[in-house]
Parts: structure tokens; C-alpha cells; sequence
């Protein structure tokens, strides 16, 4: 058993409905030696995954921070995953829904469905993209009014394809986004692609992901136009509620 394999074991013990136990009983649970179990329980706890009150374990603060990211996206995936599939049947491209991760200015692809074109967009699931380099990450930015400056201070942003980002020149376009009501990656930042994506809107109008349509250049320019539309349409539609 590898250590990773330990902590995972020893992480989904503590999440089972009692939440909390001894040392001994993890010992005869799991069938980890007792100070090999001890150096784990150590580690994981100076990582905020596990506490002990009591000299009962119990998971952590980190723990619980992890699952209210997940749970949300794993919610929103469900909703969002027939609009996928209806965009993908209907435009024979690659729909991607992409959330913000908080505090670390990249979106993360978090669940795609590929079209049925032959030469087609390849969605990396768990990939992690800088905002201001995705059109999923421009519209979150610039429906919930933020700019560059609000994404600063991460080294994955200090360069990039684009080089260095003219600050005016990037509001210019957040405000053209929200007016438009979609963002567009055109080919000059791209080579060869082509993207136009959408925000997903809370009851208070407040961005809580994107859906965005990828594809070859030579095919979605010309397009472009009834593409968006397409987009905010099918987007519109969804009954997203937080309770």
C-alpha cells in the first residue's frame, strides 16, 4: 500500500457518518502499522485534513473547504451536462464547462461534450487555464466586474501567448463582453481555434460558470455570430438555483 493510498483510506474512514475516532481503531480499521499510522495522522493534520480533539481523529478544516468546492461542481455539472450535449449535437463542436477557482485566477475545465466532427476540440477535464488566456475566464471576469488587476499577483500571469496584457486595452474588452453578453478567443491569440463562451448567471446576476463552444477556426468564424446566439440561448434556459 502506498502512502497515498493510506491517507485516501485513512481520509475516507473519517468521512463516514460517525466522523470521529481513536488511534487503536484506525489501527484495526485499516491495517496500518501504529507508527506508521502515527507519522500519517501527523502529517495530515499539519495539513489542516485531520484534526484530533480528545485523542479522537476527526477530518479538518482543509477537508471540509475541499468538499464545499466539489460539491457545488459536481451539482452544477449534473444541470449544466444536458446543455452540453444539446450544444455539441447541434453544433457538431466541443462544449466545455469551465468554473473559477478562487483566489488562483485560472478556470478549470470541469466537464466537456465533444461533437461529432471528425476534427474536433479535445476537452482535458481538471485542466487549469489562466482567466485572461480563456474565454470561459474573460466573462467570468467581466460579468461579475473585475479586470486584471483582480487576478494579479500570480506568477502563471505575467506571461503568456498574448505577452504582456495591455491593462486598457483588456477593460476595453471585459466591457465590450458584458455588453455583447458572450467572450470570443479568435484565432490571432489561438492558432487555428476558435471559441465563443458564455456565462451562466446566478438569481442575483452574478457569474458562477461558463459554457463555451471550441472548434477549428476554418469552421467557427464564419459562424461566429449565430454560434453566440445559439450559446446564450441554450445557456438561458437553465433553472440554476443555490438552495
Amino acid at each position: 500500500m502506498t502512502a497515498v493510498d493510506r491517507a485516501m483510506r485513512t481520509l475516507e474512514y473519517l468521512a463516514n457518518p460517525n466522523g470521529r475516532t481513536t488511534h487503536t481503531a484506525l489501527v484495526k480499521q485499516l491495517g496500518i502499522a501504529p507508527s506508521t499510522l502515527t507519522e500519517l495522522l501527523r502529517q495530515l493534520r499539519g495539513l489542516g485534513w485531520v484534526d484530533c480533539v480528545e485523542d479522537e481523529y476527526r477530518l479538518g478544516a482543509s477537508a471540509f473547504a475541499f468538499a464545499s468546492q466539489v460539491r457545488p461542481s459536481a451539482r452544477l455539472r449534473a444541470i449544466v451536462a444536458p446543455v452540453l450535449a444539446s450544444l455539441a449535437r447541434a453544433t457538431g463542436e466541443t462544449a466545455v464547462l469551465t468554473v473559477e477557482l478562487p483566489g488562483e485566477g485560472v478556470v478549470m475545465i470541469v466537464d466537456a461534450a465533444e461533437g461529432a466532427n471528425r476534427v474536433r476540440f479535445v476537452a482535458q477535464v481538471g485542466e487549469r487555464i489562466p482567466m485572461h488566456h480563456a474565454p470561459g475566464g474573460l466573462v467570468l471576469l467581466a460579468f461579475s466586474e473585475r479586470g486584471l488587476g483582480d487576478i494579479e499577483g500570480h506568477e502563471q500571469h505575467t506571461s503568456g501567448p498574448f505577452g504582456d496584457v495591455d491593462k486598457q486595452a483588456f477593460a476595453r474588452r471585459l466591457r465590450r463582453i458584458r455588453k455583447l453578453g458572450y467572450a470570443e478567443l479568435t484565432p490571432h491569440e489561438e492558432p487555428g481555434q476558435h471559441a465563443i463562451s458564455a456565462p451562466i448567471l446566478d438569481r442575483a446576476g452574478s457569474p458562477i460558470a461558463a459554457v463555451t463552444l471550441v472548434g477549428p477556426a476554418s469552421r467557427m468564424k464564419p459562424n461566429a455570430k449565430k454560434l453566440a446566439d445559439l450559446l446564450v440561448s441554450r445557456i438561458s434556459e437553465l433553472r440554476w438555483s443555490e438552495d
